[in-house]
């Protein structure tokens, strides 16, 4: 296969891992997954809909806020700059 004129060879298995459901999860757990060996790409998910009804309402009270703020702390975390 070729990607970016580079020759790969695709990996018979691919692990994708999610580290994040819902507002408030654990936010080690990027971190814990990484860490494990068990996966080959890991998401962060943060459009559940509870997740964007609590964003919302952040937002009414404070329009500079109503997004992912500890984005940058579960990827400090798992030691991504």
């Amino acid at each position: 296969m070729t990607f970016m004129g580079i020759e790969r060879t695709p990996p018979a298995l691919i692990r994708i891992a999610n580290g994040a459901g819902i507002l408030g999860d654990n936010l080690d757990a990027p971190r814990l997954v990484v860490e494990s060996g068990d996966a080959d790409y890991l998401t962060l998910e943060y459009l559940a809909e509870l997740t964007l009804s609590i964003f919302a309402r952040v937002r009414e009270k404070d329009s500079a806020a109503g997004y992912a703020g500890d984005f940058i702390t579960v990827q400090r975390r798992r030691g991504t700059r």
